[in-house]
């Protein structure tokens, strides 16, 4: 009878051994796992600032290397609008730019819009790669979410010439929002780890994707809800 036990016995064992083990280590496992998504490369000899929507503290990176090299030059793509953008709700990404780095000391003639309608990393690679042709000389510190940097830093090396692509330097930026040190310890810290995560996976494996919808207008979208309305009303 006692033998009959054993094997279910110890495999009962090990894992809790094993449950114990990860418990004890999951600091430097899940830390780690962080560091892969990121890349990040020295910025000091870039004399453009690419700057990028949804980078928590990019105009105050953006103001300080400026500070220090005024003959810094920013660039940005402005994003596909939104409804809220096209319906006049919300600013356009190049109005927020303009607006917080003059606040903090740049001259709006230092930022320029160099592209328009970007859907994603890859639109705006293709965008940057035109960029570089007109501008063969320039060195650009890439900013990027710092859990995003390494999906981005994969699609620029993709869609990029390789002496275009060594010429861009990726800035990885911190959230403030959560530590990258102990992201499970956050619920933003979660999300942005899994959405990353997959993001990454997925340049990897597929790279871009075949289709990206296009964002409907606010007068598309009133007639789907009128649409959606008279059916339900049926």
């Amino acid at each position: 009878m006692i033998a009959r036990w054993k094997k279910p016995l110890r495999l009962v064992l090990v894992g809790l051994a094993v449950v114990v083990c990860l418990w004890w280590l999951r600091a430097p496992v899940l830390s780690g796992a962080a560091r892969l998504l990121i890349w990040e490369d020295p910025a000091d000899d870039c004399d453009v600032v690419w700057i990028r929507p949804r980078c928590d503290g990019a105009f105050d990176v953006v103001a300080g290397l400026y500070r220090d090299w005024p003959s810094r030059r920013v660039v940005l793509v402005e994003p596909a609008p939104t409804r809220l953008v096209q319906a006049g709700f919300v600013p356009t990404f190049e109005a927020i730019c303009r607006r917080e780095l003059e606040a903090r000391g740049v001259p709006r003639d230092s930022v320029a819009v160099v592209g328009r309608g970007a859907r994603n990393g890859w639109d705006e690679a293709r965008l940057a790669a035109a960029w570089f042709e007109a501008n063969p000389t320039a060195c650009v510190a890439f900013l990027c979410d710092r859990f995003s940097s390494g999906a981005m830093r994969s699609i620029l090396n993709a869609v990029l010439a390789p002496e275009q692509a060594a010429r861009v330097r990726i800035v990885a930026l911190s959230s403030r929002r959560y530590d990258e040190r102990d992201w499970w310890q956050s619920r933003t810290g979660v999300r942005q780890f899994m959405y990353a995560a997959i993001a990454r996976a997925y340049v990897g494996w597929v790279g871009e994707p075949d289709e990206v919808p296009e964002a409907q207008s606010p007068e598309d979208f009133e007639r789907m809800l009128d649409r959606l309305v008279a059916e339900a009303s049926e």
